[in-house]
Formats: structure tokens, sequence, C-alpha cells
């Protein structure tokens, strides 16, 4: 079985990277895969291929660098579509932990029918990832919702850990959104691929991972610009459903409130700014 492990750095150089430290460790020949990690070095300045390789340590990859700082969505297809016919394309951040039992149930997966695989992620203790959609809000799910080892309906999941065998990217012609750059780009990919039929298999195994928006430590500017992006997302995310708008613009204040109360900043009040921007740029 073969694999292409995609995975993006852009804060992290090569030796910082736990994503590539971890991969380092793995004897996938011993669990039946051949892999090739491909490197994508979103940074501008160039980590360089010598301190890759370095990491990986004898592992096959390739270092995919020209001083763009690409979106994620654009990334993604990027990577898709520089690999032929691998069984599988698997997708990481430059700071998930993965380990041989994860390949182990990745290829418990390949043997399966299902054609997208996700583990469970853990912040702090709490699953945060798979969840839901419902209408235009995401619900947070519980390990009682979920079937490992099994398809599963309906689910959205972060990217990281994300198996896509390739008949998806092939047979289905689904691509990344490139119209999303940060936030929504994996929501908006399992909406898609649900749209065509397609179920995740969730993997029997759990991924601890760090969020971003979850976080209680925080520099204002950075916060802001990540709800502002994941506000401007949900009009691509929901485009397809009835009354989305008036629906966005129903539970936008709500989610605003909500962010002020749980980091208890009265700051984030200026996110009514984007509220009255969004009007404007979507009405």
């Amino acid at each position: 079985m073969k694999l292409v492990l995609g995975v993006v750095l852009y804060a992290n150089q090569p030796f910082d990277s736990i994503t590539l430290q971890s991969l380092s460790s793995i004897d996938f020949e011993s669990i039946g895969l051949e892999v090739l990690v491909h490197v994508r070095d979103n940074s501008t300045i160039g980590y360089g291929v010598a301190g890759v390789s370095k990491v990986l340590n004898g592992l096959d990859f390739f270092y995919d660098f020209d001083s763009e700082n690409l979106s994620l969505s654009k990334v993604y297809n990027r990577i898709v579509s520089m690999h032929n016919y691998p069984n599988a394309f698997v997708f990481l951040d430059d700071d998930s932990v993965v380990t041989k039992g994860y390949f182990e149930e990745l290829l418990k997966f390949l043997q399966s029918s299902s054609s997208i695989a996700i583990p469970t992620i853990n912040f702090r203790g709490e699953m945060i990832s798979p969840g839901r959609i419902e209408g235009v809000r995401g619900k947070k799910l519980t390990t009682n919702d979920i079937v490992t080892s099994k398809e599963n309906r309906d689910l959205v999941a972060m990217m990281s850990g994300t198996v896509v065998k390739s008949s998806v990217f092939n047979l289905h012609k689904l691509k990344f959104d490139e119209r999303l750059s940060i936030y929504g780009v994996d929501t908006k990919f399992f909406l898609d691929s649900s749209d065509v039929g397609l179920g995740c298999y969730v993997l029997d195994y759990r991924m601890e991972h760090d969020s971003a928006l979850r976080a209680l430590n925080y520099e204002f500017n950075k916060m802001y610009f990540r709800f502002s992006n994941l506000m401007q997302a949900q009009f691509i995310i929901h485009e397809n459903k009835k009354f989305y708008k008036l629906s966005l613009f129903l539970y936008f204040p709500f989610f605003i409130i909500a962010k002020v109360l749980r980091l208890k900043d009265i700051r984030f009040l200026k996110l009514f700014k984007n509220y009255k921007f969004f009007w404007k740029l979507n009405r």
C-alpha cells in the first residue's frame, strides 16, 4: 500500500515539527506501507531541504517550496495534483503526533470499502473532532455518538490525520474549495464529500491536538483575525442551504457574545463591525 503523507510547515521549522519527528520513528515497512512524505514549506523564507532530510532520517520525501504562503486549500490541492496513483493521501499539520498505532488502524481502513477516514481528536481531554453540522452551527459530539472502525454518516472533522483514498479525487472529482483560506477548508470538504454519498470511517485512534480557536492565552489581533476568517467562511460553507444568509445573520450575534463571555474580553465586540461588512459583501 502506497501513501502520500502531506505535511504543511509554516510556523515550525523542520526540527521543531512534532509531526516530522514522530514520522521518523515509525518502521513503515513492518506495517506493510510504502510512504512518501510531501513536505510543503509554506514559509516565505524557506527552511531548506537539509533540515527536512535530517529530521526524517532516511524516509522518502519530497520538499516543496516556492516562497509563497499558499492557503491551505491550495496546498492540499497542490499535494494531490503532484502525485499519481497512491492508494491514499494523508493530511497532517506540523504539530500532530502520529504513532505506529495510527498507521496500523489506517491499514485496516485501506482494506475496507470506505473512501475517507478520520481519527478522533482531543484537546485538553475533550473530543473536538469529529462533529456534525446542524443548520449553520457546529454540534459537538462525544465518543458515544460515533462508531470506530466503521463508516459514519454526516460527520465533519479537522483535517489533520484525515486519510483520503485517491478515488475520491479521481472518480468523484472532489477538490478543496480554494475560496477558503484557513478556516472552513476541512468542513466544506466533508460536506462536499457527504453530498456525493461518502461517509467517514472513524479510526480507532485518538490524536491529541492544539486548537487555536479554543486557546485562553492569546494575542488579541491574531484571535480577532481567526474569528473574522471563520465568520466569512460560513457564507461559502453553507451556500447550498436554503435561507443560509438569514440564518447566519441571526446566528452571528450569539457567536460574538459567546466569544466575549468565554474569553472575558469585550474587545471581541468589534466583531460586530465584521457583521456589518459581511452584510454588505454577501447580501
